[in-house]
């Protein structure tokens, strides 16, 4: 299960109807919803945000270590490996059909996770995304991650399994 967390002067300029639609033109404030939404939308749910017909979302950095792990004989992925995660919103910036997030993830390392055994520690890192918003849904998205933190934190606390 995934949780959010906004701090509070984030909270103060978002949330409030009244502060959001002062800020933002109406198409920003429906693009800001529709994204912090489909953060807190547990992972299972997060396909019903999209255009049909939109691209999946590119996360290249992160698809690149499942797919080299894959060709290790190594399993486990990101969004399976991590449990308790919570997502924590630093910053969100919206101009016409595009918003901007940058959030740290931490959660608990208690799946196989690139090869690497679960630790029961928790990770975190930081990561930004991109949305390009049509009729109200997500028609592209982009993430970058902090691939080489989760990395450095598997590598200094983690057994690799056997493969």
């Amino acid at each position: 299960m995934t949780s959010i967390e906004l701090p509070d002067d984030l909270v103060g300029r978002l949330l409030p109807a009244g502060s959001l639609r002062a800020e933002l033109t109406e198409e920003e404030a429906r693009n800001v919803e529709v994204v912090i939404a489909l953060r807190f939308a547990p992972i299972p749910d997060r396909p019903s945000f999209h255009h049909p017909g939109a691209e999946p979302p590119h996360r290249t950095g992160l698809a690149a270590l499942d797919e080299r792990a894959q060709q290790e004989g190594k399993t486990g992925k990101l969004t399976t490996a991590l449990s308790d995660r919570v997502d924590t919103f630093n910053d969100i910036i919206a101009k016409g059909d595009r918003v901007w997030i940058t959030f740290r993830v931490a959660g608990r390392h208690t799946g196989e996770l690139w090869g690497f055994a679960p630790t029961g520690r928790t990770l975190s890192f930081l990561e930004f995304g991109v949305y390009r918003l049509s009729e109200g849904k997500i028609a592209e998205a982009w993430y970058f991650g902090d691939e080489l933190g989760i990395l450095e934190q598997l590598e200094q606390g983690a057994v690799e399994v056997p493969g």
